[in-house]
């Protein structure tokens, strides 16, 4: 559990870094710590805030061929953005493309170190 954690931890961070370097909207400001601060915002809330909003929105996430998981997801990281202290997102176009950015990051690393974490 805890390894999985780390791993979405690194995800976010990555996720972010990569994100603030492609995005125009997207700015990191500070060192690694205020980066590792907004990656484990981040990964608590796709932890434990993601599985409970997903549950109680399922019926719209039908209606809208799971289309809403992208809006619970973009609200993810602007809580997120909101919190730490060194992301900065602005406007709705750069919030669209972090998260796609780094939600895309953290399924490759997931992919990559999952059978690693399985021993």
């Amino acid at each position: 559990m805890l390894k999985r954690f780390i791993v979405r931890i690194l995800g976010c961070a990555l996720g972010i870094v990569l994100s603030a370097k492609y995005i125009s909207g997207v700015d990191v400001e500070g060192s690694a710590s205020s980066l590792f601060i907004g990656g484990l915002i981040l990964a608590a809330l796709i932890s434990f805030v993601d599985p409970l909003l997903k549950i109680v929105t399922f019926p719209l996430r039908l209606l809208t061929l799971n289309l809403f998981s992208l809006v619970i997801d973009m609200a993810m990281v602007w809580i997120t953005q909101a919190a730490s202290p060194g992301l900065n997102i602005e406007g709705f176009t750069a919030l669209f493309l972090a998260t796609i950015i780094i939600y895309l990051t953290n399924a490759i690393l997931w992919t990559i170190l999952s059978p690693l974490l399985k021993s």
